[in-house]
């Protein structure tokens, strides 16, 4: 938000936050529900044909969190019959995606995560 808040501030523009589910962003700037998004989205080949990117601002590291007291998973393998949750449309999706054999299912959007109505002055 602060990245978003400068960014406006320094175009001279107001910023209002929107919170739509992470896999709507492409389709939300495409037919203009929102002018930018300011986030991890990740610039694969097939969503740079369809919106434009800056160059990355930021990098970071992907993190998995287990439920305490299980045994860590120190590589993909280690995934094996476990289910994994990810955002849609990120890095760790595609990383998903990629590295293992798992399908990819959606969970129904819970209206109270991240939720954001915020005007920046």
């Amino acid at each position: 938000m602060d990245v978003a808040n400068k960014v406006g501030q320094l175009l001279g523009v107001k910023v209002t936050f929107t919170n739509p589910t992470w896999d709507a962003v492409p389709g939300g700037l495409r037919s203009g529900a929102f002018d930018v998004s300011i986030g991890s989205l990740a610039p694969t080949a097939e969503l740079q044909a369809l919106i434009d990117f800056t160059d990355p601002y930021y990098y970071t590291g992907g993190q998995l969190a287990v439920k305490q007291g299980t045994p860590p998973i120190l590589s993909a393998a280690g995934l094996a019959g476990k289910i994994v949750g990810a955002g849609a449309q990120t890095t760790f999706f595609y990383w998903l995606r990629s590295h293992t054999s798992r399908r990819s299912r959606r969970s129904p959007p819970r209206p109270t995560a991240f939720r954001s109505s915020r005007t920046a002055p």
